[in-house]
């Protein structure tokens, strides 16, 4: 996979991690809604030898649960459900909220800037 824009073959790779053929044409394009979801699945398995190594690494997504996008039937849980349903690779796609994030992290004392920080710019909070 190279690093130029122009140069990545998506088509090449997707079907290895996603129920998306590229034998066909589809209409909507799957990957359109879950681009970014897909890439980062891609940048996290494909090697520069071109192989796909599964094992090599997850895409994670860590999101502000405040954001309605990702309640129940928002426009992200719909796009994160659509590539997880597609995903053939189990653990490849993973997420986390900040503030789950943060409860696992806050009671380490090396954290407290990070923890802090999040308080203070987002009013990011603990669960």
């Amino acid at each position: 996979m190279g690093r130029r824009r122009g140069s990545i073959r998506y088509w090449e790779h997707l079907p290895r991690l996603f129920a998306w053929p590229s034998d066909r044409d589809h209409d909507p394009c799957p990957f359109g809604t879950v681009y970014q979801l897909a890439q980062n699945a891609l940048a996290a398995t494909v090697m520069p030898s071109g192989e796909i190594d599964p094992a090599q690494g997850h895409a994670l997504v860590v999101y502000d649960a405040r954001n309605p996008a990702f309640d129940a039937g928002g426009g992200a849980v719909r796009q994160w459900e659509a590539a997880v349903g597609a995903c053939l690779v189990p653990g490849l796609l993973r997420r986390v909220s900040w503030q789950r994030l943060l409860a696992a992290i806050t009671p380490a004392q090396e954290l407290t800037w990070l923890v802090d920080g999040l308080r203070e710019k987002y009013g990011i909070v603990a669960d």
